[in-house]
């Protein structure tokens, strides 16, 4: 089965969106206060978020590995070439890379690096939200060392380097979201991250 193209709808215009990465810190988190916003499960986000409104992945690890299979939405995205992995999927579409920093404006391309959250972030503004919400992007390994929501797979050696990779190329849609007046804030649980506003996901929700 040929996995096709996607170009991004602009339904979500002025809406909240909850981006649910794959940290371990959204164990923490009663998902059930999300219910009703418009959701992206990232990658084994999945996991937490299994009726998202659309999961999107960029590594060719979790195809090869069919990790998707706990999701149960509609729109599967593909940040990268279609993979064999991927044959057979219905829900699966592919979009490419337009580049590794800032944001794509092109609905048929996404920009994002070393995170797949990073390209969720431009998938969500594509399709029109206004205020994006972070969840399980944490920056650092779980309390027991562990590298993702649902797993017991610890973290690897270079992990403060990955993360620190991770946020010199989130820093970089920071000017591009503000321009396009895209408030974001990160409500991930004790997060490392510092490139991102913070804030209770509670009172995120109420901001909305």
């Amino acid at each position: 089965m040929i996995i096709p193209p996607h170009t991004c709808p602009r339904d979500w215009i002025g809406e909240a969106c909850v981006i649910v990465a794959s940290g371990p810190s959204t164990a923490e988190v009663d998902l059930g206060i999300i219910a009703g916003l418009r959701c992206i499960a990232v990658s084994h986000g999945c996991r937490a978020v299994r009726d998202a409104d659309a999961l999107l992945f960029g590594g060719q690890s979790f195809a090869r590995n069919r990790a998707w299979v706990p999701y149960r939405g509609p729109l599967i995205v593909m940040g990268n070439r279609p993979f064999p992995a991927t044959s057979g999927e219905r829900r699966m579409v592919y979009m490419p890379r337009a580049g590794a920093f800032g944001l794509s404006v092109d609905p048929a391309t996404l920009c994002g690096a070393e995170s797949s959250v990073t390209l969720a972030i431009n998938y969500a503004v594509h399709r029109g939200a206004s205020r994006l919400i972070l969840l399980g992007c944490d920056g650092k390994p779980g309390p027991n060392g562990e590298r993702r929501i649902g797993g017991a797979e610890s973290d690897t050696r270079d992990a403060l380097r990955r993360y620190a990779d991770q946020e010199r190329v989130m820093r970089s849609q920071i000017e591009p979201l503000a321009v396009r007046g895209v408030g974001i804030v990160n409500c991930s649980p004790g997060t490392a991250l510092a490139c991102y506003p913070r804030a209770d996901l509670r009172d995120a929700i109420a901001a909305c």
